[in-house]
């Protein structure tokens, strides 16, 4: 009769437990990047899944539009103040490009592959100058961890 009384003391508590309403906490989901309003770019990051950012030598990186060099630059996020600082390695100077990047740390090398859709109108082929802006590319950059930059590989882009 003991251990039954134990038994159900014991359920009782464990539905209390189960029952409590659990109050989900407001979260910071992000941190902002740079504008590129009035650069005449729409959407540098699209709505395709791509992948942006990766994470080496203990800080986050990423692609990100540079609205002062008209290109998409490395940028590393600054934990401290919450922002994005651009750093000197231009990725892709197309204003329609977007970039796909995957960091290989073994061989401490960042692939990028970059392009953008080429649309035609009335079942027209494009033109050249569209379909050469629109051509994929692919970047390959070396990390250098005593700098912590990253400088584009000889031979690249190629298309």
């Amino acid at each position: 009769m003991r251990l039954l009384r134990l038994f159900i003391a014991l359920l009782v508590a464990a539905a209390a437990i189960v029952a409590l309403p659990v109050t989900a906490q407001a979260a910071d989901v992000g941190t902002p990047g740079p504008s590129y309003e009035g650069d005449g770019v729409t959407t540098p990051t699209a709505d395709k899944a791509q992948s942006k950012l990766w994470f080496q030598d203990g800080s986050w990186w990423g692609l990100l539009w540079s609205a002062s060099a008209n290109a998409t630059k490395i940028h590393k996020l600054d934990v401290a103040t919450q922002t994005w600082q651009e750093t000197q390695t231009v990725v892709d100077a197309r204003a329609n490009a977007r970039g796909d990047a995957l960091w290989d740390a073994k061989d401490a090398k960042l692939y990028v592959v970059s392009g953008s859709t080429v649309l035609s109108e009335w079942s027209s082929p494009p033109s050249q100058e569209a379909v050469t802006s629109g051509s994929a590319e692919l970047h390959r950059f070396s990390y250098n961890a005593s700098t912590k930059t990253y400088s584009r590989d000889a031979g690249f882009p190629v298309t």
